[in-house]
């Protein structure tokens, strides 16, 4: 798909001839302003308005393009790939800011189209301070808010291989405002969990505040001395173990452990009590015989690698679905730690979220609208017309709707 792509940018797109240095590199990048800021089509409110002075620390892209030019709208599905790509995206503490002299009404078309992840200005002249006479272009600011590179974005390769460069040589230290908060409210959460016990909603809560929060960002260090907590209190449940096999009362000993394993999934105290499960059953039959679901592991296992099988080919709607069984069906295997952290980061990506949406959609309705066309055909119009509905309902502006509300009507 990305070779695609490349290629349509290559291909497809009208590049100016003239080639500039605009601003010199090493030098401190001009804030972004705009007339109006938008994101999916919205308007940002005023605290989520990007500045640079609030993204220093990250590196930020800035794309630029004008309402005569068609290159800007063919190098869109590119930008956007930059924007939620997970080696190039927020997580990674890499930012994209779309600037354009471009109206609104102008601007919306394509956004729609494109499905465009990234907050856009319009009405913007910020291309004159960065001295900018050729579009489409690209400016690549590195954390210490300066100019680390500007160019056409027909150097796509230029533009990768210099933001790696840039993260080499300056990582970034700072989290998305807009992540930062979502960390900090995480925290919250996991504290909270920590307070009644709940120490898998902890877990969670806390390791998705990690993923989120970029390295070398303080947020990082709270996160990890917040695993450590919960590690310190996962180790202390299985205290008891030692006496309680002692006491020959194993199944409350194989009870303690196969919970701290499924409650704490992902830390090494969970990796600690299988190990501690293995051996005991090997030296007990008594344990031996409460462990027999390992086939389980199996079954998970193989089902986790055909997700991922499902991933490299790019069909996240199947993989996500399977990945969501796993979780279901095999929730205390190994398997499902890795399910729940793929899981996590596809979630995390929304244009990958609109493939498993799509996916979801495709599967939920041809099974309802079979169901509700065989009921039809029975005579039962009342099943029909539920099931017809409920297409409606929960997939609204498919074509699944459309033809849902065409049975509708000729069921009257």
């Amino acid at each position: 798909m990305r070779t695609t792509l490349f290629t349509v940018v290559l291909v497809g797109m009208v590049l100016a001839n003239v080639v500039r240095a605009d601003l010199e590199v090493g030098s401190y990048a001009p804030d972004v302003e705009a007339k109006e800021w938008l994101d999916a089509e919205a308007t940002l409110p005023e605290e989520e308005i990007p500045s640079l002075k609030e993204l220093r620390g990250m590196v930020v892209v800035l794309f630029f393009w004008v309402s005569f030019h068609s290159g800007g709208e063919s190098i869109m599905p590119f930008i956007n790939i930059v924007a939620t790509n997970p080696r190039l995206g927020r997580t990674q503490g890499i930012t994209v800011i779309g600037l354009t002299e471009a109206t609104r009404k102008a601007v919306e078309p394509a956004i729609k189209k494109e499905k465009l992840f990234f907050p856009i200005g319009v009405e913007s002249e910020t291309a004159k301070d960065y001295e900018i006479e050729s579009f489409p272009r690209l400016v690549i600011v590195d954390p210490d808010g300066k100019v680390a590179w500007s160019g056409g974005p027909d150097k796509f390769g230029e533009v990768v291989t210099t933001i790696f460069e840039v993260i080499e040589k300056t990582p970034p230290r700072m989290t998305h405002p807009e992540d930062a908060e979502l960390c900090r409210e995480d925290l919250a959460t996991a504290r909270a969990a920590i307070r009644k016990g709940e120490w898998r909603e902890a877990f969670t809560a806390t390791r998705s505040a990690y993923e989120r929060a970029v390295t070398g960002d303080p947020l990082k260090t709270i996160c990890l001395d917040t695993l450590d907590l919960i590690e310190a209190l996962g180790r202390d449940k299985t205290g008891p173990v030692d006496q309680l096999l002692d006491d020959k009362k194993y199944q409350e000993a194989v009870d303690i452990l196969r919970q701290v394993r499924r409650t704490f999934r992902g830390l090494d105290v969970s990796k600690k009590a299988k190990e501690r499960l293995n051996a005991l059953e090997e030296r007990y039959e008594e344990i031996a015989e409460m462990l027999k679901d390992r086939q389980d592991e199996h079954k998970a296992a193989e089902l986790y690698l055909e997700a991922r099988q499902w991933v490299e080919k790019r069909r996240f709607g199947p993989a996500c679905v399977q990945l969501e069984l796993i979780l279901k069906d095999y929730d205390e295997t190994d398997a499902a730690e890795f399910a729940e952290r793929m899981l996590e980061r596809m979630k995390e990506n929304p244009a990958v979220m609109v493939y498993v949406r799509d996916h979801k959609a495709a599967r939920d309705c041809q099974s309802w609208l079979s169901q509700g066309r065989a009921y039809k055909a029975a005579g039962r119009s009342d099943k029909a017309r539920e099931l017809f509905q409920r297409v409606i309902d929960e997939y609204p502006d498919t074509g699944w709707a459309q033809q849902a509300e065409r049975e509708l009507i000729n069921l009257r």
